[in-house]
This record gives structure tokens, C-alpha cells and sequence, in this order.
């Protein structure tokens, strides 16, 4: 939902009051695609049901990314965020793997280099000194021979001092034992000395207690990780207190809505069909069809599959997805109108108008009802919070701050 150039901060607080009721409608159930078809400004996005082409790294601004990124599981929506380009909700369809160009002799190169083994083993030792490793007390000659018996099941002297227990090595917080290395052999599968085995055993694990333990050797992690932490505490609380306990109390939403009829307002509007097509000689030619028989247009647009989308609805008329004038005139078909950068026309077709403001049914405004009630409910809630969590301000240290 674009912001028009210079807009007043009036426009900003509409269009954020309409990304606000948006989105409380997908949280009642109702089609993100639908929804992004109806109001999506970029009228290219529109006639896709919002679809994105797949996004990298650095393609967008960043207050735009930050959200896109932040979004983990498919089926998952954003709340309504602003740019300066305007307010958006996202929705995640599918997270892709990044694509496997290298050439694969190349890689095998790469992987084999000396230089590459040189860098390995120099990151490995740091992770060491950072971890805290420690190598157990063992003799290198009793655990070769203790391996050995247990990977071809012959018997363990009963005075053998290496057992499934000893600790080979450790970390701050973990110890690795025999059994675990023992493990780790069988799944290996190959013949080769304990001493080579139990060197990767040991180089993996300290890989695998680094990166689990990541956020107490960087701070950026750390700081990274508290605040996803907090904001799903966050997230928690207000779907808890605030957007399921609003959303599905029925009766106090309609409660609500009585309460409030007069925001829940039709503006001037009009009964339409908004039909798009993928060029110019195919929307003339389904435009005349209809204008002929517009009882039968959802069999017109589908005569054409998948190059011509058709949907109907009341809209008010700063909510067309057009940008030209339409008129308030019952039969009224606009010229076909070019979407920015694609190739793509829509026209309107008016069914009929509304031309005076009415109030809207309580399902009609269930999204708007919805939003404005979580706002009730989330300033109750953190009314409630303050007066049991008091907090007092020292206002002498305060003013040496200011």
C-alpha cells in the first residue's frame, strides 16, 4: 500500500489505519492472496495476488529485508511494517536453498587444497583454546585396542581400564566418551587408524560445541539471539493477551461494532468488476465480451485460463486498482489501463454505484472491528501491566541525562 508522493502525514496514518485493518482480516481467515489482489497499489503485483519474484540479499531497502528475513516457516505473515516507499505485509511462501553452481571439479579442488586444510586447522585450534578442550587421561594404546574389539565383536578383557565411560576429551560444558566415539566409528565405516579417526571425531565435535554454544564466544550473536528471544516473548504475550483473546470473542466484537457503528462507514463506492489480461488486443477483445454480457463474465475470463483474471466486490474508489478516474455510472467500462512495468491491462466495469456514504454490515467491517478492538484490548492490557508493575522515576538523575 504505496504512499503518494508527498504524502501528508494524514494520507501516512489512513493508508497505516488500512494496512492495520488488512491485516487483521488474513487473521480472520480471509485470502492474503485475495486481499493483496484487492489492494495491492502496484497494480503488477495486483494481477499476481501480490507474488514477489524470489529475493536476495541486498535487492530491497533494508527496513524491507530486516522483515522479509526475520519471517522463518512458510504460511507465516508479517504485521503491517512501513518504508518510505509505504506500509507492506508479507507473507513467506517457500524459503530457497542457494543454488549449487560451482563447477563440482572446481569444488573437489577447492576442498582438497592445502591452503584450504591450512585454514581449517588454524580455526580449529582457536575453537579449542575458546572451548576450553581438554583431552582426557587414557593410554592412545588400550583405547586402539578397546575400538578394535568392539567394532569385531570379539570380548573385552574384564581388567581392560578403557571403558564405554572414559572421557576421551571435554569441553566447558560437555564431555565426549568412549561409547560416543564408538558411535562415531560405526558410522564411519571405514578402515582407518583411531588415531586418524579419533582426530576428526575431535575436530567435529569442537565444531559442533562452538556453534552450540556460539552466542558465549560472540557478542554480536548473543546480542542477535536475545532480542529473536524477547520478540517471540513479545510475540507470545500479545497473541495470548491481545490478538487471539480479541479476535475470537464473537460477542464483544460485536459488541464493539454496535458500539461504534459510525466508523464503520462506506465511502462513496461503486459494485465491480475488475478484469485484467495479460495484453492490449486481449483485454479490448474481453471488454467487448462483457460489455455484451457481464452476467456471464466469470465464463468469459475463464474461457481465456490463465491469461485473464476477473473478480468482483464493492470498492471504494481510492481502492480500485487503477489509477485513473472511474466514473460513478452503472455500466461504465474504463479504458484499459497499462500496469507499471509489465505488460499487463485492467479495465473496471461498474455494476453499480453507491454514491452516498452507508453503514457497513458487521461482517462487512469484521477486519476494521477486529483491529480497532485489539487496540482496546492491548491499552487495557498495558494499563493493567503499569498498575501492577509500577515505575518510578529518579528525576534528579533524570536531568543529568537531558
Amino acid at each position: 500500500m504505496a504512499f503518494a508522493p508527498n504524502s501528508s502525514q494524514i494520507e501516512k496514518n489512513r493508508t497505516a489505519h488500512l494496512a492495520d485493518s488488512i491485516y487483521a482480516l488474513i487473521q480472520s481467515g480471509q485470502s492474503f492472496e485475495q486481499l493483496a489482489r484487492q489492494f495491492n497499489t502496484d497494480n503488477a503485483l495486483a494481477i499476481k495476488n501480490g507474488l514477489l519474484p524470489e529475493i536476495g540479499v541486498g535487492e530491497y531497502a533494508v527496513e524491507f529485508e530486516e522483515k522479509v528475513f526475520a519471517l522463518k516457516n512458510p504460511n507465516e505473515i508479517t504485521r503491517p511494517f512501513s518504508t518510505s516507499y509505504g506500509y507492506h505485509i508479507v507473507k513467506l511462501l517457500e524459503i530457497i536453498p542457494v543454488a549449487k553452481t560451482v563447477d563440482t571439479k572446481i569444488k573437489v579442488a577447492v576442498e582438497n587444497s592445502d591452503r584450504l586444510a591450512y585454514s581449517k586447522q588454524q580455526l580449529t585450534k582457536k575453537w579449542m583454546i575458546s572451548t576450553g578442550y581438554r583431552k582426557g587421561n587414557y593410554d592412545e594404546k588400550e583405547l586402539q585396542f578397546y575400538i578394535d574389539s568392539v567394532i569385531n565383536k570379539k570380548q573385552i578383557p574384564a581388567n581392560q581400564k578403557i571403558k564405554d565411560t572414559s572421557v576421551l576429551f571435554s569441553f566447558s560444558k560437555q564431555s565426549l566418551t568412549v561409547n560416543d566415539f564408538v558411535k562415531f566409528v560405526k558410522i564411519k565405516n571405514i578402515v582407518s587408524p583411531v588415531s586418524t579417526l579419533l582426530k576428526e571425531f575431535t575436530e567435529n565435535s569442537c565444531a559442533s560445541y562452538y556453534s552450540a554454544h556460539l552466542e558465549e564466544y560472540s557478542k554480536e550473536f548473543k546480542q542477535q539471539l536475545s532480542e529473536f528471544n524477547d520478540a517471540n516473548v513479545l510475540f507470545a504475550a500479545m497473541d495470548k493477551y491481545v490478538w487471539s483473546k480479541a479476535s475470537e470473542d464473537s460477542a464483544a466484537l460485536k459488541n464493539y461494532y454496535d458500539t461504534h457503528q459510525k466508523r464503520y462507514l462506506w465511502q462513496p463506492s461503486i459494485a465491480a468488476l475488475v478484469i485484467t489480461a495479460k495484453n492490449k488486443s486481449m483485454i479490448v477483445e474481453v471488454a467487448g465480451r462483457i460489455k455484451q454480457r457481464p452476467t456471464d463474465w466469470k465464463s468469459i475470463a475463464s474461457s481465456y485460463e490463465e491469461s485473464v483474471i476477473g473478480d468482483s466486490g464493492r470498492y471504494e474508489l481510492t481502492h480500485l486498482p487503477v489509477q485513473q478516474n472511474i466514473k460513478m455510472e452503472k455500466g461504465y467500462i474504463s479504458p484499459p489501463e497499462k500496469a507499471p512495468k509489465e505488460e499487463s491491462y485492467s479495465f473496471i466495469y461498474v455494476i453499480d454505484i453507491f454514491p452516498n456514504s452507508s453503514q457497513r454490515s458487521f461482517e462487512e467491517s469484521r477486519g476494521m472491528v477486529i483491529n480497532d478492538y485489539q487496540k482496546l484490548v492491548e491499552e487495557k492490557w498495558i494499563d493493567g501491566l503499569k498498575r501492577k508493575y509500577p515505575v518510578t522515576v529518579n528525576n534528579e538523575v533524570w536531568k543529568t541525562i537531558q
